[in-house]
């Protein structure tokens, strides 16, 4: 799970043209992860 949240995160980086956000992974994803699980990662 965390390998694929990781794989997530660095391709919403790569082909995101503005801000990101922990709360715009979590919407993007369909709240698949939520923005805690996605700052924890990132902690």
């Amino acid at each position: 799970m965390i390998h694929d949240l990781i794989e997530l995160y660095s391709d919403y980086l790569l082909s995101s043209f503005g801000k990101t956000t922990a709360t715009g992974l979590s919407n993007l994803s369909d709240d698949a992860y939520s923005h805690d699980q996605v700052t924890r990662l990132l902690s």
